[in-house]
Formats: structure tokens, sequence, C-alpha cells
């Protein structure tokens, strides 16, 4: 038996810790058992990846931008806050100029 340096308790010989106060035990008699070293236990190293964004609002907003100005608009707006993607951010982008270009053409032929 040994004692601890820390608060003098008696420990076991193979002790890696205090059980009084928890301070660790130099030169202690301690081996790593198997199930210490279970390669089950690590951390799962598989991360998901992540599931691309559909661009289908972006495309819906550009198509209805055409005959439906307000509606591909919306859409679009909609499309740019709800995308992190830069290639759907900027079809949505598209569908916005496409909108505006059409009220415009919508007035000039009302006019």
């Amino acid at each position: 038996m040994k004692t601890c340096q820390n608060c003098g308790y008696q420990l076991d010989d193979y002790a890696v810790s205090c059980y009084n106060c928890g301070a660790p035990c130099p030169n202690s008699n301690y081996q790593q058992t198997p199930y210490q070293n279970n390669p089950y236990q690590q951390q799962n190293p598989y991360v998901p990846a992540e599931k691309p964004e559909s661009p289908v609002l972006a495309i819906i907003a550009i198509i209805i931008a055409f005959f439906i100005p307000i509606v591909g608009f919306v859409c679009g707006i909609i499309g740019t806050v709800k995308y992190k993607a830069s290639k759907n951010k900027t079809m949505s982008i598209i569908a916005i100029v496409v909108s505006i270009v059409m009220w415009l053409v919508n007035i000039a032929l009302l006019v």
C-alpha cells in the first residue's frame, strides 16, 4: 500500500488518483486495460453532408415574373432571404429584375 502525497490517505498500489482528495498519484503502477483503449468509444467521425438547396423557388419566381410580375417579385424577395447558396440567391435576384422589367413593359403597353 502507498499513501497520498497530498493528504496522506492510504491507497492501493494500482491507484491512479487519491480516493480522498482526488490528487494524481505519481509513479503509479497503473496499466491500461483493453476496455480503456476501445476504438468503439471514440467519437463517430461520420458527419452527414448538408443537403444541397433546391432552386425550385428561384426558377418558379423567374417564370412567374414574365406572366404575373407582382408574384414573381414577391417570390424573388422570398428567395433572396431564404437561400444561402449564391447561385440560388442570384437566380432570385434575376427574378426580381425580370418582374420589374415586365412591370415597366406592361405600363408602356397600357399607355
